[in-house]
C-alpha cells in the first residue's frame, strides 16, 4: 500500500476509536446521571492510575459523581493492549481490600458489591493473573477464572448478611461481574426468543442455548484469540452471576449499560419479614419472603423451600408469585363504600361498584386535577396494561408484573385452623355467659374439622394499593385468591399509574389473622385485620374463613370485607401504624385491639381535638366500637401516638386482661381489662388527681424522652 493509504487507514482507526471512547463514556455518564444513589468507582484497564475509589458511607454522591465523570471525559485511552484479565482481577482485589493504597470498599454486611467490565476488543498483550482454572473448563487465568474467584470467595470479614435472590443465592460478601463486549462477537448464540423463561440458573432468554455450566464448553480462549476471547466475557458473567451484553452500535451500547445498572437496581431492592408455614422444620416447609425493588416500585413474594436436614433455605430455587397472578379481568378484587364490602370494578349501571365519592377520587390527573380517566385508571390497577406508554398509552410502564412494592409488610401463612381453644369456654363473670356454650353455638374443634383441608392462603399487603391473598403453593396457575382495596387508601389512589410516580405507602402495615367466635351466626370464623401505616389512617378487617368461597360476586364482597375502622369514626385515630390484636374480651365480645398510630392531627378534616395516644378496642365482627381509653397524654402542638400493643392472657383462660403499649413520649402504659363491663377498662394507673400514670417511661442519658414505637414483649418474672 501506498504512504498515503497507510496514513488514511490509521486516520480512519484513530477516529474510529475516538467514537468508541466517546460512546463508552457517554454511556458511563448517562448511567450515573440515571441512578446517582450508588456509590461508583472507576478504573481504565491500561492506567491503574487512573482509578477512582468509591465514596465511603452513605449520603449524597454528587460532587463525587461530578468529579469522576470531570477525570472520565478528560481521560485519552491509550492506543494498546485490552488486558481485561488484570483489569478485573484487580477491581476483585479491590473488593477484597487487598488493593495496595486503596480503602477496603465494603463497608456493610449486607452489602452488594458489582463491576461492570466494557470492552472494544478481546483480551491480548496481557500477563497472566495467576488464578489457575477456577472454574473447571479445563483452561486456566482466563476471565471467567477471575470473575469466578471473586465470586466463590468471601471478600470480607464481615458477618454474612448480603440479601439473596433468585439469580444470585451467595449471602457472603463477592462480587457480581457484567461484561460488556461493544462492536465484537463470538461462537455462542443465545438462540431462545427473547422473554424466554428457563429452569434453574442460566437457562433462558440472555444465555447459550443449549445451556452451559460453569465447567462446560465456552471455547479455547488464548492470548491473542478473537471470537473465544469474546465468550470468555459471556462465562465471566455467567461464572459471577452477572450478565453478559453484546452491544453492536452505539445506542445498544448505552442501552445494555442501562439495562446493566436497571439489573442492578433489582437485585438489591429490599426485603421485608418473613413468614414460616410450620413450626417444625419438615419435607413441606417454605418460608415466604416479601421484598420490594425500587427501580420501578415493584413487589415480589417469594416461595423458598427448607431443606429438612439441614434448615438451609433453596434460594436459588426460590418461587415467585408474581408469575402467576391471573388477567386483570379474571382477578377477585374488593373494597368498601363505607358499609359493606362492594367490588373493585368500574359501575356499569349496577350498585354494586365503586361509589360516586371512589369514582371522583379516581378521576383526577397526577397533580390532582379533575378528568374523566378515572375507569382507565382502576383497569390499570387491576393489571390492564392496555393504556400504559409501552403501548402507546399514557400511564406508567409496568415490565415486572403488576405487583406493588412491598416494604414494611410481612406476609402471614394462613393454613388450618390450629389454636389450642377449649370447645367449653368457661364463665366470664357470674351473669355473663360465655356465647360460645350457646346451645347452637359451634364447637372449636368441629371448625378445626371443618376447615382442616381448607386452601393454605399466603397474606401480604402492598403499596399497590391492596392487601393480597395467594395460594400457598405459588406454582398453582393464578395463585391470586384475592385483592382488597381499602377505603382509606383511596385518597391518593390516582397516583399510581402516573408516569412520573414518586413512591408513596398504602396498605404498608403487616396483616394479622387469628380465628374468632362471632356471636351473630353462632360460629368460628378466620379473620385478617391489618393498618395501612404511613397510607392511611384506618385498619381493616375481612372474613378469609374459607378461601374457595373468594369470587368476584357482590355477595362474595359482602361476605369477605367485614368493616373499615378510620379517623372518620373517630377523629383520635391516626395513620394505622399498630398492628392490630384479635383476642376474646371479658365481655364476651372479640375484638381487634389497636393502638391510635401517629399524627391524628392530620388535616383532612377528621383532626383529634387533643393529640393524645389512645387505645381502641372494636368488635370484630362488626367493626363497631367497644370501648376507647386515651391516656390523656399529648398536644394538639405535637400529637401523640399509641404504637402496637402487647395483649396479655394472665391466667391462661384465653381471655385478655391486660393491654401494654408504647408511645411516641417514651411511655409504656398498662392497660386493666379484666372486668367484664368495659366502662371499668381503663390505664392500670392514676395519681391521687385521677391523671393517667405509666408504667415507665424510657428516657436517654441526658433525660430526654425516648420513643417507643415497636410492640413489647412480655414475659413472667420470678
Amino acid at each position: 500500500r501506498t504512504i498515503t493509504e497507510v496514513k488514511q487507514n490509521v486516520a480512519n482507526w484513530y477516529q474510529y476509536a475516538r467514537k468508541r471512547q466517546y460512546v463508552a463514556k457517554a454511556g458511563i455518564s448517562g448511567v450515573i446521571s440515571q441512578v446517582p444513589g450508588f456509590r461508583y468507582g472507576l478504573d481504565t484497564i491500561n492506567e491503574e492510575a487512573s482509578f477512582i475509589e468509591v465514596p465511603a458511607g452513605l449520603g449524597n454522591y454528587s460532587t463525587h459523581n461530578d468529579s469522576l465523570l470531570t477525570e472520565l471525559y478528560s481521560f485519552d485511552w491509550p492506543a494498546r493492549g485490552t488486558p481485561l484479565r488484570t483489569g478485573l482481577k484487580r477491581a476483585g482485589e479491590y473488593f477484597d481490600g487487598n488493593l495496595v493504597g486503596k480503602t477496603d470498599p465494603i463497608e456493610y454486611s449486607c452489602q452488594k458489591n458489582f463491576t461492570v467490565l466494557l470492552t472494544d476488543g478481546y483480551w491480548n498483550g496481557d500477563t497472566s493473573p495467576s488464578v489457575g482454572d477456577e472454574d473447571g473448563d479445563g483452561h486456566a487465568d482466563t476471565v471467567a477464572d477471575v470473575a469466578r474467584e471473586y465470586y466463590v470467595n468471601d471478600l470480607s470479614n464481615l458477618t454474612n448478611n448480603v440479601p439473596p435472590d433468585a439469580f444470585d443465592p451467595a449471602v457472603y460478601q463477592h462480587m457480581v461481574t457484567y461484561t460488556l463486549a461493544f462492536g465484537v462477537e463470538g461462537n455462542l448464540q443465545d438462540t431462545d426468543p427473547p422473554g424466554t423463561t428457563g429452569v434453574g440458573f442460566g437457562t433462558g432468554s440472555g444465555w447459550p442455548n443449549p445451556p452451559l455450566t460453569e465447567s462446560g464448553n465456552w471455547g479455547t480462549p488464548c492470548d491473542g484469540c478473537t471470537a473465544d476471547n469474546i465468550d470468555d466475557l459471556w462465562h465471566a458473567a455467567y461464572n459471577s452471576r452477572g450478565t453478559f451484553i453484546s452491544a453492536s452500535n452505539p445506542g445498544s451500547v448505552l442501552a445494555g449499560l442501562q439495562n446493566a445498572i436497571k439489573d442492578v437496581q433489582s437485585r438489591t431492592g429490599s426485603a421485608s419479614s418473613v413468614a414460616l408455614n410450620s413450626g417444625v422444620i419438615n419435607a413441606n416447609t417454605k418460608i415466604y419472603q416479601a421484598r420490594f425493588v425500587d427501580s420501578d416500585w415493584h413487589g415480589e413474594l417469594l416461595s423458598i423451600s427448607v431443606d429438612p436436614a439441614t434448615g438451609v433455605p433453596d434460594t436459588a430455587n426460590a418461587v415467585n408469585v408474581v408469575n402467576n397472578i391471573q388477567a386483570a379481568s379474571s382477578r377477585v378484587m374488593f373494597t368498601n363504600d363505607g358499609s359493606q364490602g362492594i367490588l373493585f370494578e368500574w359501575p356499569e349501571g349496577g350498585p354494586t361498584a365503586l361509589t360516586v365519592a371512589q369514582q371522583t377520587q379516581l378521576n383526577r390527573d397526577a397533580v390532582g386535577n379533575p378528568d374523566t380517566l378515572g375507569e382507565e385508571r382502576l383497569a390499570w390497577i387491576r393489571g390492564d396494561s392496555s393504556n400504559e406508554k409501552q403501548n402507546g398509552g399514557f400511564f406508567r410502564t409496568r415490565t415486572n408484573g403488576v405487583l406493588g412494592d412491598i416494604v414494611n409488610s410481612a406476609p402471614v401463612f394462613v393454613g388450618a385452623p390450629n389454636a389450642r381453644y377449649l370447645d367449653l369456654w368457661p364463665n366470664v363473670s357470674p351473669t355473663i355467659d360465655a356465647p360460645e356454650n350457646a346451645t347452637s353455638a359451634q364447637d372449636y374443634s368441629a371448625f378445626k374439622t371443618a376447615k382442616a383441608n381448607r386452601l393454605p392462603m399466603v397474606y401480604v399487603g402492598t403499596n399497590g394499593g391492596t392487601v393480597n391473598g395467594f395460594d400457598a403453593d405459588f406454582t398453582a396457575s393464578n395463585a391470586e385468591k384475592l385483592a382488597y382495596v381499602p377505603n382509606a387508601a383511596f385518597n391518593n389512589l390516582y397516583r399510581l399509574p402516573d408516569p412520573s410516580y414518586a413512591h408513596r405507602y398504602f396498605v404498608d402495615g403487616s396483616p394479622t389473622a387469628v380465628d374468632a367466635f362471632f356471636s351473630g351466626d353462632s360460629s368460628w370464623h378466620t379473620v385478617l385485620a391489618g393498618g395501612l401505616n404511613a397510607g392511611g389512617q384506618g385498619i381493616y378487617a375481612l372474613d378469609i374463613t374459607d378461601p374457595s368461597t373468594f369470587a368476584a360476586t357482590s355477595t362474595s364482597a359482602q361476605n369477605t370485607v367485614l368493616w373499615e375502622f378510620t379517623d372518620a369514626d373517630d377523629a383520635d385515630m391516626g395513620y394505622s401504624y399498630s398492628q392490630p390484636a384479635i383476642v376474646r374480651l371479658h365481655n364476651g365480645q372479640w375484638a381487634a385491639v389497636f393502638g391510635n398510630g401517629y399524627n391524628n392531627r392530620d388535616n383532612d378534616g377528621s383532626q383529634s381535638t387533643t393529640g393524645d395516644a389512645v387505645l381502641f378496642l372494636v368488635d370484630i365482627e362488626t367493626g363497631s366500637l367497644i370501648r376507647k381509653i386515651s391516656t390523656e397524654y399529648g398536644s394538639t402542638g405535637t400529637p401523640n401516638g399509641l404504637a402496637t400493643p402487647a395483649v396479655i392472657d394472665f391466667d391462661g383462660d384465653f381471655v385478655a386482661d391486660y393491654v401494654y403499649a408504647g408511645d411516641l413520649e417514651g411511655n409504656m402504659w398498662k392497660f386493666d381489662i379484666t372486668d367484664a363491663d368495659p366502662v371499668n377498662w381503663d390505664v392500670a394507673f392514676r395519681d391521687g388527681s385521677n391523671v393517667p400514670q405509666p408504667l415507665y417511661v424510657a428516657k436517654d442519658a441526658s433525660n430526654n424522652r425516648q420513643p417507643i414505637t415497636v410492640r413489647p414483649d412480655i414475659g413472667r418474672g420470678q
